[in-house]
């Protein structure tokens, strides 16, 4: 790849339209767009550009950022609505994490103990695993 085209890549190009569509209302113009909010056809005459998007219309812009600020205030309620906050979820993934490392061992005690193969941390793992197993159902 010569220098010329690398740069070319790395460098932005000129604004081209995204669609290839006419946009409604206006008379054979190329659209350079969809609004975010409702999906019209947006181009050069009549766009409204906002920090979270392109939009036909003010209403369309306004509609949108109210639906934004609804959502993240939705967000922020359910943090603070959560039981237990971060202790509930770090006793869940350590929980979980727990559940993984034994199922682990187990997978791993098994096919050391068919193959005949001593793992020194696991092996007596495995077997205190499967004792307590035993144990439990009462076999």
């Amino acid at each position: 790849m010569d220098g010329a085209s690398y740069r070319a890549i790395i460098r932005p190009m000129p604004y081209e339209p995204e669609y290839k569509t006419t946009s409604g209302g206006f008379s054979g113009e190329e659209s350079m767009g969809r609004c975010k909010h409702c999906g019209k056809p947006v181009n050069i005459m009549n766009v409204e550009k906002g920090p979270t998007g392109v939009f036909c219309s003010p209403a369309c812009r306004a509609q949108h950022e109210n639906f934004v600020d609804k959502v993240d205030a939705m967000e922020r309620r359910e943090k603070v609505r959560a039981p237990g906050g971060r202790i509930a979820i770090l006793i869940k993934k350590t929980a979980g994490l727990l559940v993984f490392l034994i199922f682990l061992t187990l997978v791993i005690g098994f096919f050391a103990v068919k193959l005949g193969v001593t793992i020194p941390v696991i092996s007596p793992a495995y077997d205190y695993l499967l004792a307590r197993f035993f144990a439990v159902i009462g076999t």
